[in-house]
C-alpha cells in the first residue's frame, strides 16, 4: 500500500515540475452520497463527507483547460436494512483523484466539465449493527486496501474563485475481493456522487 501511494504521489510530483506553467492552490469540501454496489440486497445511501487541496495546472494559454490533482480525506461506506436489523458500513480514504477540467468559456464566470481517474487508499474500516450493543467492530469481509475509479463532473465558476460542483464516481476495483455470501462472484463497486464547493487562493 505505501509503494502505490508513493508511485502517485511521485508522478503528480513529477508532472507538476515538468510544466511550466502558473500553478494555482485551493481547498475544498462537500457532501457525498455513497453506495458499494451488490454487497447487500436493501442497500442504503451512506451520507458522508470529503475535504482537502486541490492545485490547478493550466494546459492552454485561453484560460480554460487544467489538470487538477486533488488530496482529499473521503467517508464513504453505506447502510444496510434487512429483516428488522440495521447494519453501517463505514470506509474511510484517502483519496487521489487526477482530473481534467475545462471551462466551457474563458469569462470568469463559467460553467466547467471535469473528467477523470482517482485512487483511493482505505485507511479505516469499521462496521455497527443494531443486533449487537453497543457496537458491532468486527468486519465480516475485510476491504481492499486500494480502490480506482473514474470520476466525472460539472460545475459553476464564480471569478474563477469560487466553484459549486456535482460529480459522481465509480468504482472499478472490488471493494469486497473475499466477499462470502450473496455477494460473493460479484464486483462490489463504490458509487459515490458529491456535491461540492472550492476556494482558488
Amino acid at each position: 500500500m505505501k509503494l502505490k501511494i508513493s508511485l502517485v504521489i511521485a508522478l503528480v510530483i513529477t508532472s507538476l515540475s515538468a510544466l511550466n506553467a502558473q500553478i494555482t492552490y485551493g481547498a475544498k469540501g462537500g457532501l457525498q452520497f455513497t453506495n458499494i454496489t451488490n454487497y447487500h440486497r436493501n442497500s442504503n445511501t451512506r451520507i458522508g463527507f470529503q475535504i482537502g487541496g486541490f492545485a490547478k495546472i493550466p494546459l492552454d494559454s485561453h484560460d480554460k483547460m487544467y489538470l487538477q490533482p486533488e488530496l482529499l480525506y473521503s467517508t464513504q461506506g453505506e447502510d444496510n436494512e434487512d429483516d428488522g436489523f440495521s447494519e453501517k458500513y463505514y470506509i474511510n480514504y484517502i483519496a487521489l483523484p487526477v482530473l481534467l477540467k475545462r471551462y466551457l468559456s474563458d469569462n470568469e464566470n463559467a460553467f466547467f466539465l471535469e473528467a477523470g481517474p482517482t485512487f483511493m487508499f482505505k485507511i479505516m474500516q469499521n462496521t455497527e449493527s443494531s443486533f449487537a450493543a453497543p457496537s458491532y467492530n468486527g468486519d465480516r469481509d475485510e476491504v481492499s486496501t486500494f480502490d480506482i475509479s473514474l470520476a466525472f463532473g460539472l460545475g459553476y465558476s464564480i471569478g474563477r474563485n469560487y466553484d459549486i460542483g456535482l460529480r459522481y464516481n465509480y468504482g472499478f476495483s472490488d471493494v469486497y475481493p473475499k466477499a462470502v455470501g450473496e455477494s460473493s462472484g460479484k464486483v462490489n463497486a463504490t458509487s459515490n456522487l458529491q456535491v461540492t464547493l472550492a476556494y482558488t487562493f
